[in-house]
This record gives structure tokens, sequence and C-alpha cells, in this order.
């Protein structure tokens, strides 16, 4: 399967905001936000959105133009001090385990890079499969959890050195 990996812009905003549904429909629990509010965001929204003013986005296009998976970073403005964070996660089911979150993820990881030593991440630990993932990828737990804010079980911290 031929795609390419790029950061999204403004012009996206209708495929991100596609996608973006998509996902929170597919995995509720794997995001922040509901596909409820989702739903209610106007276009000046989206747009933000994908011209990066907030986050970093990548996005694996197929040939066809279908996006197939997306990934962001934020940089996590809460804690005593600033850290990249891997947030937003999503490849469509039918190209799951077909490579395009390795290639997502090493574009989020070298934008990380040149914002900190390690990127951060916080994943369901129910979700046995994403745990698998970033663990091959060197993620270890830091020891950090905390309720979900959803639903049972806890949102437990990944870690990954880069440097």
């Amino acid at each position: 399967m031929d795609y390419t990996v790029r950061t999204t812009t403004e012009d996206d905003w209708a495929a991100y905001r596609a996608t973006r549904l998509e996902m929170l429909a597919d995995s509720p629990s794997a995001f922040g936000t509901t596909l409820a509010e989702a739903l209610v965001q106007d276009e000046a929204f989206w747009r933000r959105r994908a011209s990066g003013a907030t986050s970093f986005t990548v996005v694996a296009i197929a040939e066809d133009g279908r996006w197939l998976g997306s990934m962001s970073g934020v940089v996590d403005l809460e804690r005593a001090t600033p850290v990249p964070l891997l947030v937003a996660v999503y490849v469509t089911p039918d190209v799951r385990g077909s490579g395009v979150a390795d290639d997502l993820l090493e574009a989020v990881e070298a934008w990380a890079a040149e914002r900190g030593e390690a990127l951060f991440l916080d994943v369901h630990d129910a979700n046995a499969r994403a745990m698998r993932f970033y663990a091959r990828h060197g993620y270890e737990r830091t020891g950090h959890a905390y309720p979900h804010p959803r639903d049972p079980g806890l949102e437990v911290e990944m870690r990954r050195m880069l440097v």
C-alpha cells in the first residue's frame, strides 16, 4: 500500500474533521473529546485545528486521497516543565497493522525531539494493542496513572526518551 505522510494545513480542515469524527466514533474512550462535542464545532474551529496553530498533526494519505490515519503532538504546558505529548492517535481499522502507525509515530517523534528529551503519552489501560505498539517503540510506563474521565479504568502515562 502506497501512502504519503505529511503535516496538515488549514486547507485540510474538512478531511481533518471527517477523520476526527471517525476516530471519536470508533474509539470513544481513547480521546479526551466526545463525538457529541466535536459535532457542534464550526468550520473556524476545524480550520484552526488543521492549521497546526494548537498542535503538530501528521496524516497518512493513500494515493487515492483517503486519509488512513493521523497523530498529533502538543506541548503540555500544564507540567512544571513543559514536555511534548503524543495525542489523537488513530489509524483506520482496515489498515491497522500495516505500518501506517509506525510512520506517523516516527514523524511526531522527530517533531518532539526538537522540543524535549522525551515524548509522553497517556493510554487507556484496557487498550492492550496500543500499549504493545508503544512498548515495541521503546515507550515505558512512568508509574503515573489517573482515572479515565468517562470510562472505568485508568489512563496510563508512558514515555520514550528521544535523546
